[in-house]
C-alpha cells in the first residue's frame, strides 16, 4: 500500500490521531468509537482533492471553539517512479511528459498532502491543483458502505472500468469516427435508422449529453465483452454468485482494482465500512482471503465489527496487516496500534485463535476465567438478572491455557480494554507437605497476568506496592504455617493475614484470587445447610450415600471442605482431593472411598444450585419454569432487585466482592 499514513486532527469526534497503513488496514472498536469517522475524513480529504465539497459538518460539535481541521496523507511514490524512469528511457512512448511529472511530482519518494479547513472558509491545500490532480490519479480511492449498496444493476463497477481505460479526448474522437464508419459499412440500414432518429432529435431540439471520457469508456467496455452484468465462473465462487450485494460487489470491485494496479502506473486504495454486513461465516472467510490475494495490488482500508474477519486476518501468513483499536476517551476517539501475531514466536496463536477469542477485541471489557465452571456461573440468566451489567462483559475462558491466554490479552495485543481476571489461590501459591515448604509464584508465573494499573492513587504507588510485595515474600520465606489434617483446613490467623495481602497486591492489577476455587465461592459456610437440601434433590443418589456422615470419619468443621473436594475444588491451602489422598496419610480409607465414589464430576450443577437458591431466596418452592419466570418478573422491580442482591452478596461473600469488581468495569 503507497498511501502510507494518515493524519487526522479535530475531525468530529477524533482529536488527533496518526496511523500507519500497510496491507488490509482494519479499524476495529465498539458501536459509536469513531471508526465511520475516521473513514469519513479520508473520504472528505479525496473528495476535495480536485474539486469542492466542502463542509461544515465535519467540525466536532461538540466543542464549539474548534473551527480548524486538518487531515494529511502521506504516499510513497518509489515504486511509480521507478516504473516513470524506466518507460522514459523507452524513446517511443507516447506518455512522456506524464512519466515526467510523476518523476517531477516530489524530490523525495515521500510526499505529504495536507488540507486544513477553517470555519466557514475554503479548503487550503499544501500542494497545487496539478499536484493533486495527479495524486488523485495515481493512488485513486473507492469508497464502499456495504449499508447502501443496492445493485440493481452494475454501473457503479461499469464506472470504475472506464476509470482503468483512461481515455484520451484524441483516441475517444477517433474511436467514435471508426465506430461510425464501421456501422455504415455494416449496415446501410442500421446507419440509416440511426440518422432518422439523430433528425428527429433535431426537429424536437432534443440533445444528447455527451459522454465524459470515463463513461465512454465504460459503454466502450460494455459493446467489447457484448454485455453489462457480471457472473462467476470460478466453482469455489459460484456458490456466493446471488448472495449478497456487498459480497458481489466487494469481491468484483477489488477484481477490478487489482486489474487497475497491475498496469503498475496506478496503487488504488479501497475503503470498506463493514463489508461483513449480511455476509454468512463462509463469505466473510472468503472475503478475507481476497484480500489476502489483493495484497500488493490494492491498499485496503476497513472499519469492521466482525470478530471473524480479525480473525481471518490475524490467522493469515506472510501478510503485513495492520489492525487498530479504535476507543473512547470522554467524548474524544482515540486509536491504539494492535499488536499482530509475531511470526517467529507466535505461530501456535494464529492457529488456535477462534471467532470467540477475536471477539474480545470488540468488548467493552473483559472477564477472564479458568474453566467451565465458572463460564456457568457467569453466564447463569439469574445471576445476570440481579447483576444486569455482566451482560455487557465478554466472558472468556482459556486462563489455564498460556496460549488463549497471549491471544486475548489486552497487554499483549496492545488493546485499551479494561479487564478482571479471575485466578485460583493455587495459581500464586501452593503449600507442598512432602517437601515440607512453601512455593509463592507471584515472581514468575503469576507476574504474567499483569495488564496495567487502573488506578494511579496514594494505595497503588509503585513504593506502596513495592512494599506490600516485600511483605508478602518475608512472610511466605519465614511463617510456617499450622493446619488440620487430612483437609489441611486453615487455623492459623497469619495464613489468613498472608492470603489477604496476596488478595489486595493482586487486585491492584484488576486480578482477583480467589480463597480456594470458584467452588468455595458457591459452597460457603452459611449457606451449607441449603446447599445439602439441593443435593438431595439434584443427587438425592449421592447424597444418601453420604449422609448423615459418619462421625468418626468426618468432624463438624471439615463438612465444608469435603462437600467443596467432592465438587472438584480445593481445601484451604489449595490443594485437591487428588494431592490430597497422595500426600496425607491422615486421610481414612473410608473416607477416600466415599469421596471417590460419589465425586461429582463437571455438570451444570452451578447453574442448577445458583437457580435453587435464588427461587427459595424469593420465596418460591419450586424452581420450574413457572417459578423461574415469575422470579425474572419479580427482580425487575428495583426494590425487590436490591434486596435479593443485598442477600446474595451476605450469603455469597466472596463471590458478591469479585462481581461488584467485574461490573465496576462498565
Amino acid at each position: 500500500m503507497s498511501l502510507i499514513e494518515i493524519s487526522i486532527t479535530n475531525y468530529k469526534s477524533i482529536g488527533s490521531c496518526i496511523f500507519q497503513l500497510n496491507g488490509v488496514t482494519a479499524l476495529l472498536g465498539e458501536n459509536g468509537t469513531g471508526k465511520s469517522n475516521i473513514l469519513s475524513a479520508v473520504r472528505y480529504f479525496y473528495d476535495n482533492l480536485i474539486s469542492r465539497s466542502e463542509s461544515d459538518e465535519i467540525f466536532d460539535h461538540n466543542n464549539r471553539l474548534n473551527n480548524r481541521v486538518e487531515i494529511a496523507l502521506t504516499y510513497d511514490l518509489s515504486r511509480l517512479k521507478r516504473y516513470a524512469r524506466a518507460n522514459l528511457k523507452d524513446e517511443k512512448t507516447r506518455y512522456a511528459s506524464y512519466y515526467e511529472k510523476i518523476v517531477g511530482i516530489s524530490a523525495e519518494d515521500i510526499i505529504t498532502v495536507r488540507m486544513v479547513k477553517i470555519r466557514d472558509m475554503p479548503v487550503r491545500w499544501s500542494h497545487n491543483a496539478d499536484t493533486r490532480k495527479l495524486i488523485a490519479g495515481l493512488f485513486p480511492m473507492y469508497f464502499v458502505d456495504a449499508r447502501q449498496i443496492d445493485l440493481v444493476n452494475w454501473d457503479v463497477l461499469w464506472k470504475h472500468i472506464g476509470d482503468l481505460m483512461k481515455l484520451e479526448n484524441n483516441v475517444g474522437r477517433d474511436l467514435r469516427e471508426e465506430l461510425r464508419k464501421s456501422i455504415g459499412d455494416a449496415s446501410g440500414q442500421m446507419k440509416e435508422r440511426l440518422e432518422q432518429i439523430e433528425r428527429g432529435f433535431e426537429r424536437q431540439n432534443v440533445k444528447v449529453a455527451q459522454y465524459s471520457k470515463n463513461e465512454f469508456a465504460a459503454a466502450l467496455s460494455k459493446m467489447y465483452f457484448s454485455g453489462d452484468q457480471y457472473q462467476f465462473d470460478d466453482s469455489r465462487l459460484s456458490e456466493f454468485s446471488n448472495g449478497t450485494n456487498a459480497y458481489n460487489f466487494t469481491y468484483l470491485l477489488l477484481s477490478i482494482l487489482r486489474l487497475m494496479a497491475e498496469t503498475k502506473m496506478k496503487e488504488p486504495l479501497i475503503i470498506l465500512d463493514e463489508p461483513e454486513i449480511s455476509l454468512h461465516n463462509n463469505m466473510i472467510d472468503n472475503l478475507a482471503e481476497v484480500f489476502y490475494q489483493c495484497r500488493g495490488y490494492v491498499g485496503v482500508l476497513l472499519a469492521t465489527h466482525s470478530a471473524r474477519l480479525v480473525k481471518n486476518i490475524l490467522a493469515q501468513e506472510g501478510g503485513d496487516n495492520q489492525l487498530y483499536q479504535v476507543y473512547r476517551r470522554g467524548e474524544e476517539t482515540r486509536l491504539s496500534r494492535f499488536q499482530m501475531f509475531r511470526k517467529d514466536t507466535e505461530m501456535r496463536e494464529r492457529y488456535f485463535i477462534t471467532d470467540q477469542h477475536a471477539s474480545a477485541y470488540f468488548a467493552k471489557a473483559l472477564f477472564l476465567v479458568e474453566g467451565e465452571t465458572e463460564l456457568e456461573v457467569f453466564r447463569n440468566r439469574f445471576l445476570r438478572g440481579i447483576f444486569p451489567r455482566l451482560s455487557q462483559i465478554e466472558l472468556i475462558k482459556g486462563m489455564s491455557d498460556d496460549v488463549v491466554y497471549r491471544i486475548v490479552s489486552p497487554k499483549n495485543r496492545g488493546c485499551h480494554i479494561p479487564v478482571t481476571i479471575l485466578l485460583d489461590l493455587d495459581k500464586v501459591y501452593t503449600y507442598p507437605e512432602k517437601l515440607k515448604k512453601k512455593y509463592f509464584h507471584m515472581c514468575s508465573a503469576g507476574e504474567n497476568y499483569f495488564f496495567y494499573k487502573r488506578k494511579d492513587t496514594p494505595s497503588s504507588s509503585r513504593a506502596s506496592l513495592a512494599a506490600r510485595r516485600n511483605r508478602i515474600y518475608n512472610m511466605a520465606a519465614k511463617c510456617r504455617f499450622h493446619y488440620v489434617r487430612p483437609f489441611y483446613l486453615s487455623e492459623d490467623e497469619n495464613y489468613q493475614e498472608f492470603i489477604r495481602l496476596i488478595q489486595e497486591y493482586f487486585r491492584e492489577y484488576g486480578i482477583f484470587i480467589a480463597r480456594t476455587t470458584i467452588e468455595g465461592m458457591l459452597v460457603t459456610e452459611k449457606k451449607l445447610p441449603l446447599f445439602l437440601e439441593f443435593l438431595k434433590e439434584y443427587f438425592s443418589g449421592r447424597y444418601q450415600r453420604i449422609y448423615p456422615f459418619d462421625k468418626r470419619l468426618l468432624k463438624k468443621e471439615e463438612e465444608l471442605t469435603f462437600v467443596r473436594l467432592l465438587l472438584g475444588g480445593e481445601c484451604d491451602y489449595g490443594m485437591r482431593y487428588n494431592w490430597i489422598r497422595n500426600n496425607s496419610s491422615a486421610m481414612d480409607e473410608r473416607l477416600k472411598k466415599l469421596l471417590e465414589e460419589n465425586m461429582i464430576s463437571k455438570t451444570s450443577w452451578a447453574a442448577d444450585w445458583l437457580r435453587f437458591y435464588l427461587c427459595r431466596q424469593a420465596g418460591l418452592k419450586g424452581f420450574g419454569p413457572e417459578e423461574i419466570g415469575r422470579f425474572l418478573r419479580e427482580v425487575e422491580k428495583k426494590e425487590k432487585l436490591e434486596s435479593v442482591r443485598k442477600a446474595f452478596e451476605q450469603d455469597f461473600p466472596e463471590l458478591g466482592e469479585l462481581i461488584h469488581m467485574v461490573c465496576q468495569m462498565v
